[in-house]
């Protein structure tokens, strides 16, 4: 099992910037125990891991997500990884079970 730290929970905190990026509110919703791996997010519970793929601390790419979902199925040999993300790398289309879109907005709020 992984443990985040005070530290990377601060960390966390302050670079979040989608609702799944919440510290208290993914491991209370999964079980799952928080990670944070080369900037992202996720928890971890027996044989599943949920990956918030939206990076902390740089601009996405889904090249760089596809690695770095492989390197989290070497770490963890999950059955089964849940993923939010903008979009996936052409890798993972043909092997994704299920699929959804979502339509997200975000207001620029002024004083």
């Amino acid at each position: 099992m992984c443990m985040i730290t005070a530290d990377e929970k601060r960390f966390i905190l302050a670079n979040a910037y989608v609702p799944e990026h919440s510290v208290d509110l993914m491991p209370s919703v999964s079980g799952g125990e928080p990670f944070l791996i080369d900037g992202y997010f996720g928890c971890h519970k027996g044989e599943e891991i949920i990956l918030v793929g939206y990076p902390l601390q740089h601009k996405f790419d889904a090249n760089e997500l596809g690695t770095f979902v492989d390197q989290m199925r070497k770490k963890f040999n999950p059955s089964t990884i849940s993923l939010i993300a903008p979009e996936l790398s052409k890798q993972f289309t043909s092997s994704c079970m299920e699929n959804e879109c979502d339509d997200y907005y975000t207001l620029n709020i002024h004083d």
